[in-house]
């Protein structure tokens, strides 16, 4: 099991970011995430991070605003 945003959802070996925010539906074109504490700064390497088994992610949409 990992956490997205104080959420328990399933694991998979291999899981990357990106496979995270797609099973959360979160496809907002800017977004911050937090792998276990650790700010994961380049969204290109969403599909390359590995999400290991009991981690928490913390995900931020970004949006602007008048």
């Amino acid at each position: 099991m990992i956490t997205v945003n104080s959420e328990e959802m399933p694991w998979s070996e291999g899981m990357t970011v990106q496979d995270a925010l797609d099973a959360c539906h979160y496809n907002y074109s800017r977004i911050i995430v937090w792998l276990n504490d650790e700010i994961v700064e380049d969204k290109a390497s969403f599909s390359k991070i590995k999400v290991p088994d009991g981690s928490r992610l913390q995900v931020i949409h970004l949006f602007a605003g008048g």
